[in-house]
C-alpha cells in the first residue's frame, strides 16, 4: 500500500503545484500525506510521515519515549493511538472516532538518514448511511514540529459510494468531500444461486 500512496501523493503534489514548496522546505519540515478512502460502512485512512532530517528528533520524542533508540511494537502502537487522538474526523457532523488498524515504522537509523516513512494505519466504522448525499470534514491536528501536508480522497472500493466535491484549506490540514450513497444492490452475484 505505501508505494500507491506515496505515487498518488507525489501527482497530488503536481497538480497542486506544492512539490516546489515541499523540496524547498524539506529539511526543515515533516511531510504529512493523507489519504482518504469512504466505504458504505467505514472510512479508511493512510498517514504517512516522512520527517526532514533536521525534525527526526522531534518525532522520536513520540516514537521512543525511553530514549533507548529501539522503536518496539508497544511504543509504535501507542505512537499511532497518539496520532489518532489528534485527528479529527466527522460525517455529517458528528464526530467519529478513528481506531488504530496497523502501523510500519522503521529504525530511527533510517529516520535518522532521512530515508524512513512512518506509516499509519486507521478506520473509522460509520453506521449505515442513508442513500443521498454526505459530507465528510477532516483535520490533521498532529504537529510535531514545521509541517507540510498533502490530503487526498481516493476511488472508493464500494461502487455505492462516489466522491462529488473535494475542498481543502490552504495548508491542506482540514479537508471537506462531498460525497453521494446509492442503493445497495441486492442482485445475487454471479455463480450464487439466488434463492427460492
Amino acid at each position: 500500500m505505501a508505494p500507491r500512496l506515496g505515487h498518488a501523493l507525489l501527482l497530488l503534489g503536481l497538480l497542486c503545484g506544492l512539490i516546489p514548496r515541499v523540496a524547498a522546505h524539506r529539511l526543515e519540515e515533516v511531510l504529512q500525506g493523507a489519504l482518504i478512502r469512504i466505504e458504505p460502512d467505514r472510512i479508511h485512512l493512510e498517514l504517512d510521515l516522512t520527517p526532514a532530517v533536521a525534525t527526526v528528533h522531534r518525532l522520536e520524542r513520540d516514537l521512543n519515549p525511553n530514549q533507548d533508540d529501539l522503536i518496539s511494537d508497544p511504543e509504535a502502537a501507542a505512537f499511532s493511538r497518539t496520532v489518532a487522538r489528534q485527528l479529527r474526523l466527522r460525517v455529517d457532523g458528528r464526530s467519529i472516532a478513528l481506531r488504530r488498524v496497523h502501523e510500519a515504522v522503521p529504525a530511527l537509523d533510517a529516520l535518522r538518514d532521512g530515508d524512513g516513512v512512518v506509516h499509519l494505519v486507521f478506520e473509522a466504522p460509520l453506521p449505515r448511511l442513508e442513500p443521498g448525499e454526505h459530507r465528510l470534514e477532516w483535520r490533521n491536528g498532529y504537529r510535531p514540529g514545521p509541517s507540510v501536508y498533502l490530503t487526498h480522497a481516493v476511488m472508493p472500493e464500494s461502487p455505492e459510494v462516489r466522491i462529488r466535491h473535494q475542498e481543502r484549506s490552504r495548508d491542506q490540514r482540514r479537508h471537506r468531500i462531498r460525497f453521494c450513497v446509492s442503493e445497495a444492490t441486492t442482485d445475487p452475484r454471479p455463480g450464487t444461486p439466488s434463492s427460492r
